[in-house]
Formats: structure tokens, C-alpha cells, sequence
């Protein structure tokens, strides 16, 4: 199964579309476009682990050309180009407008999140935020032994 995808369409609106015919989708974070830059700058997801980063997902793409020209790039028409859109030269070769992604059976699986967004913090309040770092810290190096490592994957940004 695969979903045919939008230049301007976020993973939200993607997520939205499967949801409710119990597809996994493998995705980059919700407000972000879904055949821009994160996919073709090679797409890391939470379940690349299971499923490989995001260009693997990709079936096809419809570009537009520097000369202006619209043409299409899979493995069989044009794989030069569907090779270089894959290979993490984002809008280098063309702007992409849509793209046709894998769909995947859904498994049953936990998620579980942990946001620390820091801006300007208050002394008082630092001590609070690094006490909540570390409890997740501890959380997390007693379970991750028992995780499957293809289901076990994450972000992390300074």
C-alpha cells in the first residue's frame, strides 16, 4: 500500500489521512512538510528502526526541473534522479511536489514522550527541570534493556 503525499502537506495531514485504516506511516514530526526537506534530507523517525529511514519509503517522485520541465523519478524512469533525491541534495535537483510513500500494517506498540522545552528558566525552577531529566534518565536506562531495538528509537536536541 502506498499514499500518494503533497508538497505542502505536513505529517499531520498525512497521519490524519491513514489513522483510520490502521496504516504506519514513517514520519518525521507533525507540522513538518512531508516531501521537503526532512524526507529528502534522509527522514530519521522514530520507527526507522523497523522500517528504514524515510527515503527508503519513497516510491516515486514528481519534480520540478530547474528548465521548468515536471517529470517523475522511481526506480525505472529517471533513477539517476530518484537516486540524488534520495541521497540527502534536498531541492538541489528540482523542487519536489509530490511523492508516493510505503504504508506499513500497524503492530501494536508504546509511546512514550518526554518534552523538555527550555527557554528562559528561572534559577527555582532549573532545579525542578533537572530533577525531571533525571527521573526520565533513570526511567529509561532500567527499561531500555527489555525494549525491542527495532521499536526503540528517539530524538534528541540541544
Amino acid at each position: 500500500d502506498v499514499i500518494g503525499i503533497g508538497g505542502g502537506e505536513t505529517w499531520d495531514d498525512v497521519i490524519e489521512a491513514v489513522k483510520n485504516e490502521y496504516h504506519v506511516v514513517t514520519g518525521g514530526g507533525r507540522t513538518v512538510s512531508a516531501v521537503g526537506g526532512w524526507l529528502q534530507g534522509g527522514g530519521l523517525s522514530f520507527s526507522s528502526r523497523q522500517y528504514g529511514i524515510g527515503v527508503d519509503q519513497v516510491v516515486d517522485f514528481t519534480v520540478v526541473l530547474p528548465n521548468g520541465t515536471i517529470t517523475t523519478a522511481d526506480r525505472c524512469t529517471n533513477p539517476d534522479l530518484f537516486w540524488a533525491l534520495r541521497g540527502g541534495g534536498g531541492g538541489t535537483f528540482g523542487a519536489v511536489t509530490h511523492a508516493h510513500y510505503k504504508l506499513h500494517e500497524t503492530t501494536p506498540i508504546v509511546k512514550v514522550e518526554y518534552w523538555l522545552l527550555i527557554g528562559q528558566i528561572s534559577e527555582s525552577d532549573l532545579e525542578y527541570v533537572i530533577k525531571a531529566s533525571e527521573q526520565w534518565l533513570d526511567f529509561w536506562i532500567e527499561k531500555s534493556p527489555t525494549l525491542d531495538s527495532r521499536w526503540c528509537g528517539g530524538y534528541f536536541n540541544m
